[in-house]
């Protein structure tokens, strides 16, 4: 059972309506998370065609890029005592996808590559994704 993004109240009815239809003899374990935006299509496609653009526009490869990024902007995890970088795949929070996206944009400007364009076109969408909440 999954509850996404309800109300404490709403989600205690919801788990104990499920709970009611269950048997008595069964054990369940209960995760409880506090709701997170999650990073949306748009921003996964545009900071891949960020990359891609990025690195067209200084003869790279734009998977060379997007580690560079990732590596530079990207949030860490642990292993041991070695910080490395979070594959984009799990950024799944809004604001992971978000610092990496932003990162292209600074190391766009620091090689004196123009993307005022598309710099435009994302504060266009957070505008609006800031209007959705």
């Amino acid at each position: 059972m999954t509850i996404v993004k309800v109300d404490r109240h709403l989600a205690w009815k919801q788990v104990h309506d499920y709970l009611k239809l269950q048997k008595n003899d069964v054990y369940f374990n209960i995760d409880i998370k506090r709701w997170r935006e999650r990073r949306t299509i748009t921003q996964n496609n545009f900071f891949h065609l960020l990359c891609d653009d990025l690195g067209r526009e200084l003869g790279m490869d734009p998977a060379l890029v997007k580690e560079g990024i990732k590596q530079k902007y990207g949030y860490k995890e642990r292993f041991g005592d070695v910080l490395v970088p979070k594959p984009s795949s799990m950024c799944n929070k809004f604001e992971e996808m978000s610092a990496l996206i932003e990162g292209v944009f600074i190391e766009a400007g620091e090689q004196g590559v123009d993307m005022r364009e598309f710099i435009a076109e994302w504060e266009e969408y957070k505008k609006q994704e800031g209007a959705k909440q």
